[in-house]
């Protein structure tokens, strides 16, 4: 006990941690004797029995590979790896020698008292108590930075120092995501990402029971590790499962990483608000999400495209409408209205034009509002891709005329463009290609219809 509180005194001096927690009046527990020898990098170190678990002094741990940092004004002690330690790792090497228990194994050796320090291993706040004014941390709080090995035949513990805390981290990835076990349940995939002070691994899940995750985990060199969804809004059963960042990367310092993905909250009452696809920003240093801005920028290209041709018409006896708007989640295109009225046909709208296919060599020849339109724009001579002298062009009274039975909306204004036959294999189509790009942005509508006039 003497080399022990000589080691914690010369740390003090040498290293000038005070590390001392204000004993509580009344102990919360006791530290039990024990026969067990606890080493570090093969050197023992003093380590206590506290609940079945092995403890020892933070103190000490600045002579066995780590860098130990006490923030007085803050009351909290850092427990880093030695490569953080100012002017470099410590040639230090501890003296000492573990002593047969003074009482029987098992009982009461000292009283535990609850510690007024709170105790940072790799960046992640950890358990602590105070054995004479020392603080105390579990042997198995310090995995961020090793591996620990019991030998029950010789009654050591033993805790290996990795080089590489970084490293580590991604083995124990690796190892946890392509587990045998797990690959009977889901595909896993780990993407990584360098920056100037750690590495991102991006990883995907497939078949889990809530469909498909995504989670970020990234892993400062220092050892802390921080899952980034975490701190995305809150969503049942985790953030990661609406996860799906894109356009991943460091700023060149290596201080911030940016990602854009979509991002949806559930609030207490189960109403949802849906952000939509969001940039986000990584703070490194602090391992915090600093920003989450929203995108507003229009989709300069997009594409939907409604296929009932395999289908039955949705809308038989009507005119056919369709409108399209921004899926804010994915930030993509998608219909809001679907009213198709003939089984053979199939509707592409994009940024550019608006295809309308005609399968089968009949169409439907009845009264209804697009059969009427579909003859009557047949008679009008538009341009057709098939006959000789094409020319995709309309003259003013074509574009008036076929105005009344072919129409394509942004938001109720009218869209300009020229109507045009064309042909594909076994499909006659009807093209209209629009002046300009129409883009979308957020609460955007293009609306496509065509039919008959509506009788006053």
């Amino acid at each position: 006990m003497k080399k022990v509180i000589a080691l914690a005194l010369t740390l003090v001096l040498t290293a000038g941690l005070a590390v001392d927690a204000s004993a509580a009046d009344t102990a919360i527990g006791h530290a039990l004797y024990t026969d067990i020898v606890t080493e570090i990098d093969a050197h023992p170190i003093a380590s206590y029995n506290v609940g079945g678990r092995t403890a020892v002094m933070v103190q000490d741990l600045n002579w066995y590979g780590f860098y130990v940092y006490w923030n007085e004004e803050g009351r909290s002690v850092y427990v880093w790896p030695g490569s953080a330690r100012p002017g470099g790792v410590s040639v230090e090497t501890p003296e000492y020698v573990p002593q047969p228990p003074e009482g029987k194994v098992g009982d009461a050796a000292y009283p535990i008292y609850a510690s007024d320090i709170t105790v940072y291993v790799a960046g992640e706040e950890k358990e602590s108590f105070n054995i004479g004014g020392h603080v105390m941390v579990y042997l198995s709080d310090l995995l961020a930075y090793g591996e620990l090995n019991w030998n029950q035949e010789e009654k050591l513990a033993q805790f290996q120092v990795a080089e590489d805390p970084v490293k580590l981290a991604m083995d124990r990835l690796e190892e946890n995501v392509y587990a045998p076990e797990h690959a009977a349940l889901y595909h896993g995939t780990i993407t990584y990402y360098e920056g100037g002070h750690g590495t991102l691994a991006v990883v995907l899940e497939g078949g889990t029971m809530h469909g498909n995750s995504c989670s970020m985990l990234y892993v400062d060199r220092s050892g802390k590790q921080t899952w980034i969804e975490r701190q995305l809004p809150y969503y049942p059963f985790g953030q990661e499962f609406y996860l799906e960042p894109t356009e991943i990367a460091f700023d060149q310092s290596g201080d911030q990483l940016t990602f854009i993905t979509p991002v949806k909250e559930i609030y207490e009452d189960m109403s949802e608000n849906i952000w939509g696809l969001t940039r986000c920003t990584f703070d490194t240093a602090s391992g915090k999400i600093v920003s989450m801005e929203p995108l507003s920028h229009p989709l300069e290209q997009w594409e939907a495209v409604c296929d009932p041709y395999q289908g039955m018409a949705t809308a038989p006896g009507k005119p056919l409408r369709i409108e399209v708007g921004i899926n804010i989640e994915r930030y993509d295109s998608q219909f809001e209205k679907v009213e198709t009225p003939w089984n053979n046909m199939r509707v592409t709208i994009n940024n550019q034009e608006v295809t309308i296919a005609h399968y089968g060599d009949n169409v439907e020849n009845d009264d209804a509002p697009y059969s009427q339109a579909y003859r009557a724009l047949v008679d009008m001579g538009l341009p057709d891709v098939t006959k000789d002298g094409f020319a995709q062009e309309n003259t003013p009274e074509q574009r008036a005329q076929a105005g009344q039975y072919f129409q394509v909306t942004k938001n109720g204004q009218s869209v300009p463009g020229v109507l045009w036959w064309s042909q594909g294999n076994g499909h006659r189509d009807l093209k209209f290609t629009f002046d300009q790009n129409v883009s979308l942005s957020r609460g955007d509508v293009v609306c496509l219809w065509v039919g008959v006039p509506e009788e006053n």
